[in-house]
């Protein structure tokens, strides 16, 4: 599938917002079109690194990867603003058909070249994306700022330590595996189709999760350390549900995206038939409401 790349836009303004309205604190804004990127490539998935900032997935009916980059800067200094921008690139790579969305500056990650260089205060970076039918694999990792993921038929790796995530509508091929670290997950698939295993794990915060249509579906982990969990499973559908699978398992918080089979160790329950989805929901502290 061709591959076509549109501008990245960078628009850099200093504001404070407050309920209703914008003031800004300077009266200055600085406006970037980076020098386009246009290639044809094969690529069926996108990874997106960030370190602050939301990240927005939407999808996109023609062939395009769109990919547009705000820059806020929330301090009051012109020069501080500047020297922290200046070096910035947002420019994506293709590797082994995955597009590679992560901001750098001097051939460092741009987050490790603010901590090295100045200081990472006052900045985020807040990414809205619209991706086409062929992209079917989604994976973000980002330390403060919420994931919101809308109307999309793939599958998914999240990672996230600070903010919320939001899936809506959905349609989950193959795999959904998310880590959050403190928020809260709403998620809401219209399908989840031909996967292994469902691993959704939240440290402190609430899953709220919905599901309309399972096919051949093998597992389904929710896991909470201090929250609620709350499970709304479709309709005529055979499960076995045992919420005690996951009671001894300990994440980290620093848990990989990817998680070894192994540390699931669920039990072989000889009721389960054929085309069964085996449930497993636990909480540490909170509570736990599955129908």
């Amino acid at each position: 599938m061709k591959l076509k790349f549109k501008k990245i836009r960078l628009l850099f303004f200093s504001l404070i917002v407050l309920p209703g309205c914008f003031f800004f604190c300077k009266h200055y804004f600085q406006y970037y079109d980076l020098i386009t990127y246009h290639t044809s490539v094969q690529a069926d998935s996108l990874s997106l690194l960030n370190g602050v900032g939301q990240v927005n997935f939407l999808p996109n009916e023609n062939h395009d990867v769109l990919i547009q980059c705000v820059v806020t800067y929330k301090g009051s200094d012109p020069y501080s603003f500047s020297e922290k921008t200046k070096h910035i690139d947002l420019t994506p790579h293709i590797e082994n058909n995955t597009i590679y969305v992560e901001a750098m500056a001097e051939d460092l990650n741009y987050w490790q070249w603010l901590d090295e260089n100045i200081d990472d205060s006052d900045i985020s970076l807040n990414y809205f994306i619209r991706l086409p039918s062929y992209i079917k694999h989604l994976k973000v990792v980002n330390n403060v700022g919420d994931i919101n993921i809308t109307d999309l038929s793939l599958s998914l790796d999240l990672e996230l330590s600070v903010g919320n995530i939001d899936c809506s509508n959905m349609s989950v091929l193959g795999s959904s595996n998310i880590v959050l670290k403190n928020g809260n997950l709403d998620f809401s698939a219209d399908l989840l189709s031909n996967i292994d295993t469902v691993f959704h794990y939240v440290e402190f915060g609430d899953i709220n999760f919905f599901a309309d249509t399972f096919v051949d579906v093998s597992r389904m982990f929710n896991k909470v350390g201090q929250g609620n969990i709350e499970c709304i499973l479709p309709p005529k559908t055979s499960y076995v549900i045992d919420n005690t699978l996951l009671s001894e398992l300990a994440f980290p918080a620093d848990a990989e995206i990817l998680f070894d089979d192994k540390l699931l160790s669920e039990e072989t329950l000889s009721a389960m038939q054929r085309n069964n989805t085996l449930i497993g929901n636990h909480v540490d502290l909170g509570r736990v409401l599955v129908k």
